[in-house]
C-alpha cells in the first residue's frame, strides 16, 4: 500500500519557503530572494493580496487581466485577483527570461494554465492558489504541481462535507472528533491532488481514500507518498493552510 509518511523527509530540504508583504518593495525582495530552480526544487511563495496592488505593478497584468479585475463588484476580490497575478508574472519573468507580458499561456480543458511550449524551454511548472487574504504559487522544473491554500476558519456546510469526504473518510475523522481545521486540510488536499493532475471539482472521486492516511495538522510540514505523488500539508504562522502535491 503507497501511504508512506516521512515527517523529517530529505524532500523538505529542497522546499524554499517565501513569504511577502503587498507593499512597494514586493518586487525588490522578490528578487533578492528568488530561489534558482533546479530539478529538485520546490519553490513556494506566499504573498498578501488583501491590500490594493501596488501601482508599479499594474504594468505586469495583460489587457484581458485589467479588463477582468475591473468587472469584479467587490474591491477585495478585485485586489484578490490584482495582486496574485501581478506577482505570479513578476516571478514568472524571472524564471521564463521574457517581459512578462509577452509570456503566453494556455489551458486545458479545465482551465490550469501553463506557459506556452515555444516559451518554456527550461520546463516550468506553476500553480496558483489564493484566499481572500494570501496567494501562494509554486515553481518547480520539469514536474507536475498543484497546490491550495485555504484560511483554517473557514467554514463548510454539512451537505459539503458529506459530498467532499467518502464513507470510509467520514467513519474514520468521524470518530477521531474531526475539528473545522481539519475538514479544511482534507479540503486542501483534495483541491490540490486534482489542480496536479489538471482536474476540475467534478472528478472529485478519483482522488484517492484518504482514510489510509493520519495527516497532522501544525507548522511542522508532513510529506506522505499518495499513489506515486508527494504530498506537502502544513497550517502557516497566518493561519492558512497549504497543501502541494508534486510528481
Amino acid at each position: 500500500m503507497d501511504s508512506s509518511c516521512v515527517e523529517n523527509s530529505d524532500i523538505l530540504s529542497s522546499v524554499k519557503v517565501g513569504y511577502y508583504s503587498t507593499n512597494t518593495k514586493i518586487f525588490k525582495n522578490i528578487t533578492s530572494s528568488l530561489v534558482p530552480l533546479n530539478d529538485d526544487t520546490i519553490a513556494i511563495y506566499t504573498w498578501q493580496v488583501n491590500q490594493p496592488a501596488p501601482s508599479q505593478g499594474m504594468t505586469y497584468l495583460s489587457e484581458d487581466e485589467m479588463e477582468k479585475s475591473e468587472r469584479f463588484k467587490f474591491s477585495k476580490h478585485k485586489n484578490m485577483y490584482q495582486n496574485s497575478h501581478i506577482v505570479l508574472r513578476y516571478i514568472l519573468e524571472q524564471y521564463i527570461g521574457l517581459p512578462s507580458l509577452k509570456i503566453q499561456f494556455e489551458t486545458n480543458s479545465f482551465g490550469k494554465p501553463r506557459v506556452i511550449a515555444a516559451q518554456n524551454q527550461h520546463g516550468i511548472h506553476f500553480n496558483l492558489s489564493h484566499t481572500e487574504q494570501l496567494a501562494t504559487c509554486v515553481f518547480t522544473k520539469e514536474r507536475s504541481v498543484g497546490v491550495d491554500i485555504e484560511n483554517s476558519n473557514r467554514i463548510f456546510e454539512n451537505d459539503f462535507i458529506i459530498e467532499l469526504l467518502t464513507e470510509k473518510e467520514r467513519q474514520k475523522f468521524a470518530t477521531s472528533k474531526l475539528s473545522f481545521e481539519r475538514i479544511v486540510q482534507l479540503w486542501t488536499i483534495k483541491e490540490a491532488w486534482l489542480k496536479l493532475h489538471g482536474m476540475g471539482i467534478g472528478q472529485l472521486h478519483q482522488v484517492p481514500d484518504l482514510s489510509l492516511y493520519d495527516f497532522n495538522l501544525s507548522e511542522t510540514a508532513a510529506v506522505f507518498s499518495i499513489h506515486k505523488n508527494t504530498l506537502i500539508t502544513y497550517m502557516t504562522e497566518k493561519k492558512h493552510i497549504i497543501s502541494i502535491f508534486f510528481n
